[in-house]
């Protein structure tokens, strides 16, 4: 039962016991809040359920959402019909003094830096909407799309957009992981200092060991 082997000089790891604790990766944790005050109108996910990148995980009834897309709406409509004036004066052919289309086109510039204006301000709120995109629908499905933005598909599917309150605002997950706390339930008022979900990347953890000095 002998086995002869030639010496060899290598290193000799050393062990070390000592206590540890498994941790989430800091960086990969997010705390999620409302972007806004409001009231929770729908809770979709529970701790230790999974969630996917973008996916929602609780509705906000929250009036600032409402009034910002009310203003950017007014916006575009003040945008359009400044833009046709300008454009029913270019077409006079001289008829017009120089002075009233440059005053015109000025007013096209001030609209048009308030429809940015307020399309910055719902993207801040986590609503992402692009005037470009919108100028290109009709007046009548413009409304449905701002009054339903940031929601997912499968609500867009079951929801009434004429019936559907204009003020919800999702909360989203940042990134693929588990709910690991929650702290929001329906109708609880909240604001944006409150912390309703905690979403961990639980795929990677940290191992902080206490170990001694010597």
């Amino acid at each position: 039962g002998l086995r002869v082997v030639p010496v060899e000089r290598r290193p000799l790891p050393a062990v070390v016991t000592a206590p540890a604790e498994l941790q989430y990766d800091e960086t990969r944790v997010a705390r999620l809040s409302g972007r806004a005050a409001g009231s929770v109108v729908r809770v979709e996910k529970q701790v230790g359920d999974p969630v996917a990148e973008g996916e929602v995980v609780a509705l906000i009834d929250a009036a600032a959402v409402g009034k910002a897309k009310a203003d950017f709406l007014e916006a575009i409509a003040q945008l359009d019909l400044r833009t046709k004036a300008v454009e029913q004066l270019q077409a006079s052919g001289g008829a017009v003094a120089g002075a009233r289309v440059q005053e015109a086109e000025s007013a096209v510039r001030e609209a048009r830096v308030r429809v940015l204006g307020f399309q910055q301000a719902l993207v801040n709120l986590g609503l992402p909407v692009k005037y470009d995109e919108l100028r290109k629908l009709k007046p009548e499905d413009q409304t449905p799309r701002i009054r339903l933005a940031g929601l997912p598909e499968r609500y867009l599917k079951t929801l009434d957009p004429d019936l559907t309150s204009t003020n919800l605002l999702p909360v989203v997950a940042p990134f693929a992981g588990v709910v690991v706390e929650r702290d929001a339930v329906p109708g609880a008022v909240v604001d944006p200092a409150r912390v309703l979900f905690v979403v961990a990347d639980v795929s990677r953890l940290w191992a902080v060991a206490d170990v001694r000095a010597e």
